[in-house]
């Protein structure tokens, strides 16, 4: 039998792989180059607004756009952006 403790840091580590491997970009992501893009001001108004929505619910592509607002990367080089396999 398990110690409170021992039980506890097997919790912490459980929620930790499963929060981590949720932690990704898929399909209905927008890429890197469109957050860097939204990031800058070079969206519409309409693909802001999708991209915002899309900010409030994806923990990934917000912790990117939030390193694309810290860290503006140059428009011509996004293009050369390797995007993370799905």
């Amino acid at each position: 039998m398990l110690s409170a403790s021992e039980n506890f840091a097997l919790t912490l580590v459980w929620a930790y792989e499963i929060t981590m491997s949720s932690f990704s970009k898929n399909q209905e992501c927008p890429s890197s180059f469109e957050l860097n893009l939204f990031q800058q001001g070079e969206v519409s108004a309409e693909e802001g607004k999708e991209i915002r929505m899309h900010l409030r619910v994806c923990d990934f592509c917000s912790a990117e756009s939030d390193f694309y607002a810290r860290f503006p990367q140059p428009l011509e080089s996004s293009e050369e952006i390797i995007e993370p396999k799905m």
